[in-house]
């Protein structure tokens, strides 16, 4: 099981996948950097890990992030080309039967099933030339299609969360597996009445983005007579801090945040898709999102979601905490959603099936 180390959405939303695994008999690999390690080794101490290269992506500090990540395509097709030598040794040394790969796209082989997960199978990029971003999609679509099989999590039709991303013509199988989250429904009748945690913020993402976040909300946190609790998304750094209206935490696990999000009144974070598909399971309805500046994806959810009124959106730029946090009592009622998770159980079963008989 390797997911990409872009943010700690792709390791995050691999823990139900992980969990279903070991469920029908399974026995995972945990491949990954440090900080998605640290995120899986968490919930899953004592199965196996791998260290992976790391891509380590740099944003830029200013909202113009294309020619950033341009620059950087040497290093990406270098890790890709350590990532596809490594994972041909370790199919050959550990004897492994399959793979699961969240969207590193080196991490296949012909001589074992391997899957893909990606909900980005149509890339959005705003205000780029036509004939860019159908080489982007192509190239895109390619890699994707190199794997025998395209797991979507996401639902399949109009009720689907990530809109047009999650929507292609592959030539490969594809299985939409709903919404996956490590969460589970929230009990609004606990701790949440309680509202034992007035603002929780979680940060996640690339560097400098979430470092600049940060500081902006850390400069507005204390003219707001509210309590607020930050999670800056840094495993296995520094330690937990207290103020007169804040607390600052650098990481929690599965269960910490999944009891930080039932006593919360209000959520704000990135628009990430990984973390949508968190708030859609739970429920959350007081939600504000900052998309990372420059990051077309998460420009474009954050945009739908403001358009369905599940959240209130701001520019990083722009922000002004106190008017957003006025404005997202407005927003309406939502439920968490139904997903018994039966789509991912009947796409491990059929890959256990498809090992069990090739013996």
């Amino acid at each position: 099981m390797a997911p990409l180390d872009w943010g700690l959405g792709h390791a995050s939303r691999c823990v139900p996948i992980i969990r279903e695994l070991l469920k029908q008999g399974f026995e995972p690999i945990l491949g990954g950097t440090k900080e998605s390690l640290h995120l899986l080794k968490e919930d899953f101490p004592d199965l196996e890990s791998q260290d992976l290269p790391a891509y380590n992506i740099q944003y830029s500090a200013s909202d113009e992030q294309f020619m950033q990540l341009v620059g950087q395509a040497p290093k990406v097709l270098s890790v890709h080309y350590a990532e596809r030598k490594l994972f041909k040794r370790l199919v050959q040394e550990n004897k492994i039967d399959a793979v699961i790969s969240d969207n590193r796209y080196g991490m296949y082989s012909k001589k074992i099933p391997s899957v893909i997960v990606c909900h980005q199978l149509s890339l959005h990029y705003p205000d780029t030339p036509d004939w860019m971003l159908k080489f982007s999609n192509r190239t895109n679509r390619n890699l994707i299609q190199k794997f025998d099989e395209c797991w979507i999590p996401d639902y399949e039709g109009e009720k689907n969360l990530a809109g047009k991303l999650s929507k292609a013509k592959l030539k490969i199988p594809i299985r939409y597996l709903g919404p996956l989250s490590r969460f589970e429904a929230l009990d609004t009748k606990g701790e949440k009445a309680e509202g034992k945690i007035d603002i929780l913020i979680v940060l996640s993402g690339p560097e400098p983005q979430r470092s600049l976040l940060e500081a902006k909300l850390l400069n507005e946190i204390p003219k707001i007579d509210r309590h607020f609790t930050l999670v800056q998304g840094k495993p296995g750094e520094g330690m937990e801090l207290k103020g007169e209206n804040l607390r600052l935490v650098p990481f929690m696990n599965s269960k910490e945040l999944q009891k930080a999000f039932q006593e919360a009144r209000c959520v704000i974070s990135r628009s990430g898709y990984s973390s949508l598909m968190d708030y859609e399971a739970l429920g959350i309805n007081q939600l504000i999102l900052i998309p990372t500046p420059g990051q077309p994806e998460q420009e474009y959810l954050g945009d739908s979601w403001k358009e369905k009124q599940k959240a209130i959106v701001q520019t990083q730029k722009e922000l002004d905490l106190k008017k957003a946090l006025e404005e997202v009592v407005e927003l309406k009622e939502s439920s968490a959603i139904s997903n018994s998770g039966e789509a991912l159980a009947e796409a491990v079963a059929a890959l256990k099936e498809q090992l069990l008989s090739a013996k």
